[in-house]
């Protein structure tokens, strides 16, 4: 694989497998609201690693679903204390065709888990800036069969800055109010088990309260964001 750089602003990345064109990571509906349960988890990666590098990694996982079509989150962490490891990041479970589907819940004694590639004929997007990490996961070519029991679907590799012991969870806040934080399952936007309102009931009262309401009706490409570098994974 070769690694194209384009831009010069902010750090971001782009890796996109299964189709020749970039995904047009447009969201339909506008709100967001998925919570994926966390664990973070000490020198957790199978892949060899440069000696002095040392690789943690925060998996996330989804409630129970259907199917999933479409799936992002929205991360802030803490430059001072991690540097996330995007090329060592990865799919796990139903939503990769090569990663380990660890049990749940983790537990992080020496554990090591393979995060592979995405679902095959899926396309994601994978962005870094210096506080945030953006995923998109479109699987609408390629729907996970339903998933009736709790799951990992990704692995972010991080190195810590400082003592593992001082790193945890909370220091990987969930943007779970951005329209980038979501999953669909069979069409329905949901938080991953959960129905979210229809876009039409929340701006109905929008309206009332603000009388702004189409200032709401905007699209998350992520693909298309003006103030990121990006880097392509052919």
């Amino acid at each position: 694989m070769k690694l194209n750089y384009l831009g010069s602003s902010l750090i971001a990345i782009t890796l996109i497998w299964g189709h020749t064109q970039p995904v047009d990571a447009a969201v339909a509906v506008l709100f967001g609201g998925a919570k994926y349960s966390a664990k973070i988890m000490k020198e957790c990666l199978k892949v060899p690693l440069p000696p002095q590098l040392k690789a943690a990694c925060l998996v996330l996982d989804p409630a129970p679903v259907p199917s999933i079509e479409e799936i992002g989150f929205e991360i802030k962490y803490d430059p001072s204390k991690i540097r996330i490891i995007p090329e060592r990041s990865g799919f796990l479970c139903e939503l990769s065709s090569n990663g380990d589907c660890p049990p749940v819940p983790l537990v992080d004694s020496g554990q090591l888990i393979n995060l592979g590639d995405p679902r095959e004929n899926t396309n994601f997007n994978l962005y870094v800036t210096s506080d945030t990490v953006t995923l998109y996961h479109d699987l609408r070519n390629n729907p996970t069969p339903p998933i009736d029991r709790e799951f990992n679907f990704f692995g972010l590799a991080f190195e810590p800055l400082v003592d593992f012991n001082q790193i945890s969870e909370s220091d990987f806040v969930q943007q779970v109010n951005s329209p980038a934080q979501f999953c669909t399952v069979s069409g329905e936007r949901t938080t991953c088990g959960v129905p979210v309102p229809e876009p039409s009931t929340i701006l109905g009262s929008l309206v009332a309260a603000i009388g702004a309401a189409s200032t709401l009706k905007r699209k998350l490409k992520p693909s298309q964001s003006p103030d990121k570098e990006t880097t392509k994974i052919d």
